[in-house]
Order: structure tokens, then sequence, then C-alpha cells
């Protein structure tokens, strides 16, 4: 079960780093008074990113 989990992790977390790389590409060609909305936007995608690995960090301390 944890290679299904695991799994799980690493789509998720490749699908995470794409939407904020994506929202960056957005934000560094917006116009200056819609940038804000752009990497506010960017940050959340990163800090999912960061739980997203927190949570595996915990799991993988589980295991042990």
């Amino acid at each position: 079960m944890f290679s299904n989990v695991h799994s799980v992790h690493l789509g998720s977390k490749q699908i995470l780093r794409l939407m904020h790389e994506d929202q960056m590409r957005k934000f560094r060609q917006a116009p200056r008074d819609e940038r804000e909305k752009h990497a506010e936007q960017a940050a959340k995608y990163r800090d999912l990113m960061s739980t997203l690995d927190m949570i595996g960090m915990l799991a993988n301390a589980g295991r042990r």
C-alpha cells in the first residue's frame, strides 16, 4: 500500500509544481496591476507543496 500512497504523493506534488510554474509565468506576463493576484495564487500552490512534503515525511516516519 505504501507504493500507492507514495505514487499519489509524487503525482500530486508534480501537479502542484506545474500549477505553481503556470501562475509564475502568468505573474511575469501580467500587467503590473494584476501581478498580485497571480503571486498570491502561486504562493498558495507553494504552500500546498510544502504541506504535502510534510505529510510525506510524517508518513515515512510512521513506517519506521
